[in-house]
């Protein structure tokens, strides 16, 4: 079931005026983070978006390609097993579950980049060529349009499939797609580099193309953004990403696999089908956390939740969120009892400082308001209000439990 009054209103609110309504998808670039954008699609295509076409820059056109000729399990499927080496010819010794513009893999990247005069995006184009249905793209009701840049003359091409021949299709999505630390990509004798030194969120194209409503997916991806022309006769959706997608290159299963749920559950809520700050609830869950709470306890609860480190890539029933924050605080209690903050951060190592002396602050925060409810509101309150305010929503929760 969709939410009706919210998204039925947003289809149908032309009838009556012959349905002019043209809804289109933007998909910015930022490499190996379009992943999100695979979970974007996977909720609109839940929702019912009527969506008459895409434009998207770099990975956006991309992905704008394979949603024009390939099932969702498949893209998924293809997002779950990208390796470096099927986007990049590097032969030194990369750790693929960092971004390759860290520290760590830098020195690797700036040798391949040197000894090859910039990186080949042959691996790019085979695995390409073996996913992409050509033919599929043309003959589906779907406008695909994209952006590339020509070095030389410093020129955009925004360009729609139809614009482009067939055997030409794969080459301009390469140009598209052909981010700096490639070689310039030759099209028609023409040099071309990464659409986001242009434009990394076309919606213009579409917009000068008589699209009425967009919906604008920003996964914060290197490169302008131009102005939206006609902003005001436009109806524009945005889906921003409610967290860091990590690194422009960056090949992790885990992280992929985070950011495809990611980009489903922030596009679900953006829709109004999903509720919270930082969690996600269902409305019924949703509703029935506000007749216990009111919503600054409900925000203080998100934010102690997102402290104890509750997994946000999930659907919470309100039992089911507030029992398993209930037992984070309980647990963190019971570890915290006897030791200091130095001796713990000893215990934990480096790496897991910052959330031991979160988790272990929180814990003598909670207890002192506990202690003396006036320094709820106090001065050390007003100095560090999310942690008040989680701390306060945690005694609210524990009162709750008492009734």
């Amino acid at each position: 079931m969709m939410e009706k009054g919210f998204i039925n209103k947003l289809i149908l609110h032309d009838r009556g005026r012959k349905n002019t309504s043209k809804w289109g998808l933007v998909l910015s670039g930022g490499g190996t983070k379009g992943a999100y954008e695979i979970g974007v699609w996977k909720a609109l295509q839940k929702i019912g978006i009527p969506l008459n076409g895409i434009s998207g820059t770099s990975i956006g056109a991309l992905n704008a390609a394979l949603f024009l000729c390939c099932d969702l399990k498949k893209i998924e499927e293809i997002y779950r097993n990208i390796k470096l080496t099927d986007v990049l010819p590097v032969a030194g010794n990369i750790d693929a579950d960092k971004n390759i513009f860290d520290p760590s893999n830098l020195l690797v990247i700036t040798r391949e980049f040197l000894s090859q005069h910039g990186l080949d995006n042959a691996p790019l184009r085979n695995m390409l060529s073996k996913y992409l249905d050509i033919e599929k793209i043309y003959t589906s009701p779907l406008d695909l349009g994209i952006v590339t840049y020509n070095v030389k003359t410093r020129e955009a091409f925004e360009l729609f499939k139809e614009d482009i021949e067939k055997e030409k299709l794969l080459d301009y999505l390469l140009a598209s797609a052909n981010f700096p630390i490639y070689k310039t990509h030759n099209v028609d004798g023409k040099r071309f580099w990464d659409g986001g030194l242009y434009d990394n969120m076309p919606f213009n194209p579409l917009i000068e193309r008589g699209y009425t409503h967009l919906v604008v997916v920003d996964i914060n991806g290197i490169g302008q953004t131009r102005r939206i022309e006609n902003a005001d006769k436009v109806f524009l959706k945005m889906i921003n990403c409610s967290e860091p997608l990590g690194g422009t290159f960056e090949f992790n299963r885990d992280r992929i696999e985070r950011n495809m749920k990611l980009g489903y559950l922030d596009t679900l809520k953006a829709f109004h089908k999903l509720f919270g700050s930082y969690f996600f609830f269902r409305r019924p869950a949703f509703n029935d956390l506000l007749l216990r709470f009111d919503l600054d306890t409900i925000w203080g609860l998100e934010t102690a939740a997102k402290i104890y480190g509750l997994d946000r890539c999930r659907i919470y029933k309100a039992d089911e969120f507030l029992d398993e924050l209930e037992h984070s605080y309980d647990e963190t209690k019971r570890k915290y009892m006897n030791d200091s903050a130095v001796v713990l951060w000893r215990k934990a190592g480096i790496n897991h400082w910052k959330n031991i002396l979160a988790e272990f602050g929180m814990t003598a925060l909670i207890h002192s308001f506990m202690e003396n409810p006036v320094r709820r509101t106090g001065s050390l309150a007003k100095t560090f209000t999310d942690a008040a305010d989680a701390a306060n929503a945690i005694i609210a929760l524990k009162n709750y439990r008492k009734l």
